[in-house]
């Protein structure tokens, strides 16, 4: 099967549930190693929801999602680029709801246009 969403081909879709909010990691290509781990925080200071991406070394990105307790979930409005894979531009989609102390991630991993010389 094939899913396309407008110019983007779906590579990997699914659901994970956390029962006790624990980090999230994600080997996305076993030869390159490559990483995106998720971890969930708690800021009591700022009541606001934040979500915040940074390299990972050696291979690797890091999204911190900070406050999302909502029951009705928050997510991203556009895919975020991530890096690349298959020589294709990688992007990433997620919405995360909030129950009692766990967290329900849906997530997408999108292709888009070809790369030449990994840019």
């Amino acid at each position: 099967m094939k899913i396309k969403i407008g110019n983007y081909d779906v590579w990997q879709t699914g659901t994970i549930i956390t029962s006790q909010s624990e980090p999230i990691e994600f080997t996305l290509e076993e030869h390159t190693d490559y990483k995106l781990k998720i971890v969930f925080e708690n800021d009591e200071n700022n009541p606001n929801d934040n979500a915040e991406a940074k390299l990972m070394p050696p291979n690797g990105l890091l999204f911190t999602f900070t406050n999302f307790n909502k029951s009705f979930g928050v997510a991203n409005l556009n895919p975020i680029r991530i890096g690349n894979i298959n020589n294709r531009e990688l992007f990433f989609n997620y919405t995360i709801y909030a129950f009692e102390k766990g967290k329900n991630l849906h997530y997408t991993f999108l292709l888009g246009e070809e790369v030449k010389n990994g840019k």
